[in-house]
């Protein structure tokens, strides 16, 4: 289940339609099992493709916390690769805010 939940998650750039309904199916996992990697690495995977970073890397967090890496490795493998590239994302993002915040701020090159 977690498999396909995975697939769609991934192939379904922009349907808010489809990614609400997966999410709730995930969140409805959560409450049966709160800590569930599958579904924290789903709801991350949803979370990124809003270009909700910070909520991704939490997501992303936890299940890693989570996983037991001794008997599912290769579950955690893809969780924590997300996780490292969405983080180094997150910190290009922030890096181009902050020299893009204020040219005023920039010294002055011109000729006077």
């Amino acid at each position: 289940m977690f498999y396909l939940a995975m697939v769609e998650a991934e192939e379904m750039e922009g349907s808010p339609n489809q990614m609400a309904v997966l999410e709730s199916k995930m969140k409805m996992c959560l409450e049966r099992e709160k800590a569930n990697p599958d579904a924290l690495a789903i709801l991350a995977k949803i979370a990124f493709q809003r270009q909700q970073l910070d909520e991704a890397l939490h997501l992303y967090e936890q299940c890693i916390e989570v996983c037991p890496v001794h008997t599912n490795e290769a579950s955690l493998l893809p969780a924590v690769t997300d996780y490292v590239q969405i983080r180094s994302l997150r910190k290009a993002v922030e890096a181009l805010r902050q020299t893009t915040a204020s040219p005023n701020d920039a010294p002055y090159s011109g000729v006077r």
